[in-house]
């Protein structure tokens, strides 16, 4: 087996961890161990800096090894780099001729006022969770994906027609990997829900109804309203769909397993239902949010 991990000074702390001290931990070593069978299964069809870009953003190279794992465990058509239509300044994955493109994202836990504050597990304070500062992350993450879309479409690399994903992972933003609501939150990023409301009735001490608010804009600490209706704003056409996760190399199960693919109700390039068969998947039919999970 190739080893994933060079040589040399590297400036991201997780990388350093798993390259020197795997033989103290037993956590880093079945995460170092993971990771060089990621490379193993995934380097020829990735881009050819990736080894040498995760000695500075491992996770976001992590990413993008899993999500081509879990796609090719899936029996998808991934086409290897020197095949592709484009092989370095693409899309991060192309399926087929041509299923879909995926285009990955590592999601952070940002910078300034809006930042998203690390969880302190030991602290016996009750805090809530920064629900709107989360889906700011994740909106900003679709929007500059989008726009990387719409340059891959100016230059001829996506054509008209050709479906493709956006592929998010949040595992590095602060909570998601302890809290998750009913309704996901990257779920709420792209359509305008808002916070579940439970009414009671007093007397009867029981819940007479659930539903979730509508909320069109997150504000900023700033006073700008950024608006939370991505999937139904024109425009978004070209994004066929979302793909969410919160994998880590020191938190997954199953490849895919915590997958979630929401649908673009308005895509040009729609892709079928059942189409990665893993996670949950999520789609509209008229106002109605609808959701399947498949079993791992």
């Amino acid at each position: 087996m190739s080893d994933f991990f060079i040589g040399g000074t590297v400036d991201n702390p997780l990388y350093r961890h798993l390259r020197d001290d795997f033989v103290q931990s037993a956590c880093a070593c079945d995460a170092r161990s993971f990771t060089n069978k990621l490379w193993e299964s995934t380097s020829s069809y990735l881009g050819p800096d990736l080894q040498n870009n995760a000695t500075k953003q491992f996770h976001q190279c992590f990413w993008e090894m899993y999500l081509t794992a879990a796609l090719l465990e899936q029996g998808f058509p991934v086409l290897e780099r020197e095949s592709r239509r484009c092989k370095s300044k693409g899309p991060d994955v192309q399926v087929g001729n041509l299923d879909a493109w995926f285009e990955a994202i590592a999601v952070t836990a940002g910078s300034g006022p809006d930042a998203i504050q690390e969880l302190e597990l030991e602290s016996n304070i009750a805090i809530d969770v920064p629900q709107d500062q989360i889906k700011l992350r994740l909106m900003a993450a679709i929007e500059e994906k989008h726009s990387k879309y719409q340059t891959y479409r100016k230059n001829g690399i996506v054509k008209q027609g050709e479906p493709f994903i956006i592929a998010v992972n949040a595992a590095l933003i602060p909570h998601v990997q302890v809290v998750e609501l009913t309704v996901p939150w990257i779920v709420k990023s792209l359509f305008p829900i808002g916070h579940e409301v439970l009414q009671f009735n007093l007397s009867m001490r029981n819940v007479v109804n659930q539903y979730h608010d509508y909320q069109e804009y997150v504000i900023k600490k700033n006073g700008t309203q950024i608006p939370t209706t991505f999937f139904e704003e024109p425009g978004s056409e070209g994004i066929s769909a979302v793909l969410y996760s919160t994998a880590h190399v020191f938190a997954y199960r199953k490849l895919g397993a915590d997958f979630k693919l929401i649908h673009n109700p308005q895509a040009d390039a729609p892709i079928p239902k059942r189409f990665l068969k893993v996670g949950t998947e999520y789609w509209l039919e008229g106002d109605k949010l609808f959701w399947k999970e498949y079993s791992e």
